[in-house]
Formats: structure tokens, C-alpha cells, sequence
């Protein structure tokens, strides 16, 4: 059987032969959408062996946006950061993006526990972090998908650290109480609004 090798190319940029994600970095402008609607951005990449970013692309090529929101996303994809699993990229400012289902997590959780109703009150919209205040707690849905079952606790800790394997609330309410994700095993169910729990926050990627 034949095996195909990868051959290397330089991408152009800017009238510079690209070599690494560094050099891609440093001569970012707009001119690599141009690459990326010609497909040579993808093709550099797998040569490269930038399996992340590869993946990342290819996750953005299923999306439809306007050129100025794809710029956007490219320079997210390649700024100084950490893209992890194929599925987080973990930005300087402490969040997280997760590129499947495009919300923005707080890396960090909040300190302290709280009731539901103190949790919604305080976290249910507009909180302030990171140069954004449309922060707020997850609907269930939405922090179920943080679950992975094959860790523990059932999250991938090297996007977001120090998370215990303790119960979540989310923004969704239930008829007995409201629903919350308990990361010890990875369960979600309903609780008794009185109890105390922890808050992780979230915000809707554009």
C-alpha cells in the first residue's frame, strides 16, 4: 500500500511565505481570508500537522458569517492561546470557548455556593467579566455539554482547573425544585432550590 506524505508548503500572506503558527501570528491581517475561502489555509495546516487548528477550521468552514465576524474567529483561532481536545480554546483572559457549540465559559467558577434563588438573582444576566456584560448562568442543556465522562470529575480539567466533583446549578427550573449538573459522576437532576451550590457562567458566542 502506497502511503501519501504530507508535503510542506509555505502560505502567503501579505507577500511573506508563512513557515509556523508564529510567523502566522506576527503578519496576521486580512488578507488570510483570501487563503481561507481558497482552501490553502485548511491544506497549510494539515501539512503542518496543526491537527487543532485543522479541526478548528474545519469546524468554522460548517458555519455561515459575514466576513468581518470570520476575521474574527480566525484571530481567535490563532491569537496566544491554547486550543485543547480538538474542542476548547483557552484564551489569556480566562475563558474558554468551546468550537462545537460556540458558547463562552468562565475558566473559573464563582466563589462560594449559593441557593437557586440567590444564584438567578445575582448571575441570571448581565454580568460583567472580561470586557463583557452579557454573562450569565447556563440553561441545563448547555451545561450538560461541559460533562466527559471520562474524567473525574467529569469535565476536562486542563480547560477548566480546580473544578470540583460537586453539583452546578443551571437556569433551568423543574417542577420539585431546579435542574443542576453534579460533576462527581457526570448525573444531571433536580434539586432543592434551597441548597447551595456552585455557579459556573456562560455567555453566547457570536
Amino acid at each position: 500500500m502506497t502511503v501519501l506524505k504530507k508535503i510542506k508548503f509555505d502560505l502567503p500572506i501579505d507577500n511573506i511565505r508563512i513557515k509556523n503558527l508564529e510567523e502566522l501570528r506576527e503578519h496576521f491581517s486580512v488578507e488570510i481570508l483570501k487563503v481561507y475561502h481558497d482552501g490553502i489555509l485548511e491544506k497549510w495546516l494539515q501539512s503542518r500537522s496543526y491537527s487543532d487548528e485543522f479541526n478548528a477550521i474545519q469546524n468554522l468552514k460548517k458555519t455561515h458569517v459575514s466576513d468581518r465576524l470570520l476575521l474574527e474567529r480566525l484571530h481567535n483561532i490563532f491569537s496566544t492561546r491554547t486550543i485543547i481536545s480538538g474542542k476548547y480554546v483557552i484564551h489569556e483572559n480566562r475563558t474558554v470557548t468551546d468550537t462545537k457549540t460556540k458558547l463562552i465559559w468562565k475558566q473559573d467558577s464563582e466563589v462560594g455556593q449559593y441557593t437557586w434563588s440567590d444564584a438567578m438573582e445575582k448571575f441570571s444576566h448581565n454580568v460583567r467579566f472580561a470586557g463583557n456584560n452579557d454573562w450569565r448562568m447556563p440553561m441545563i442543556e448547555e451545561l450538560k455539554t461541559l460533562i466527559d465522562k471520562n474524567h473525574c470529575p467529569t469535565i476536562y480539567l486542563t480547560a477548566f482547573p480546580d473544578t470540583p466533583s460537586a453539583a452546578f446549578w443551571s437556569a433551568s427550573p423543574h417542577a420539585y425544585g431546579a435542574l443542576y449538573v453534579y460533576f462527581g459522576n457526570g448525573d444531571d437532576i433536580w434539586g432543592n432550590k434551597n441548597k447551595e451550590y456552585r455557579i459556573r457562567l456562560v455567555r453566547n458566542g457570536q
